[in-house]
């Protein structure tokens, strides 16, 4: 399973694959909000171009087809005192490529990432879901953060 994807920080050649895969998102979590292009652009292009945004933004490609199969973007917040977070804006895996640990393997890579560039704190919003909770929970050692209606913030602390 290893030797069948390519897991790799974003760039700008995979902004039309990116863009497909966030509308097939969009359809499926069955949004009445329409895709709105000019913000695709400015955070993928963020995302891209920016080094420090880029340290959380990973795609994962099949590498027989070169599709990409899955995607997680992170925002990272420096405040004027050098405390550092990451939000984790978006994990999503292309409906054919579910069930091969891809979701586990990009929110890892990425993680690593954010912990290497010396962020403390990690944030994810999750669907209320609480077996999902408990899973991240186990193997991340998140914890619940913060409660929403529909969805709940799970927040990591990596220790010094």
């Amino acid at each position: 399973m290893d030797d069948e994807f390519e897991l790799r920080m974003v760039l700008l050649d995979d902004k039309g694959e990116i863009e497909k895969l966030t509308r097939n998102l969009i359809k499926e979590k069955e949004k009445d909000e329409p895709f709105d292009e000019k913000r695709f652009d400015w955070g993928i292009m963020r995302r891209i171009f920016d080094p420090l945004q880029r340290r959380g933004t990973y795609v994962a490609v099949d590498k027989k087809t070169g599709k990409l199969a899955g995607m997680i973007f992170s925002e990272l917040r420096v405040d004027p005192f050098g405390t550092s977070e990451a939000y984790i804006k978006q994990i999503h895996v292309d409906k054919e490529y579910r069930g091969k640990s891809l979701g586990k393997r990009l929110l890892t890579i990425a993680l690593e990432s954010l912990k290497k560039s010396n962020i403390r704190v990690v944030k994810v919003n999750l669907p209320q879901d609480p077996a999902l909770h408990d899973k991240i929970n186990d193997e991340f050692q998140f914890d619940d953060f913060k409660f929403h209606p529909t969805y709940t913030v799970m927040e990591l602390k990596f220790d010094d």
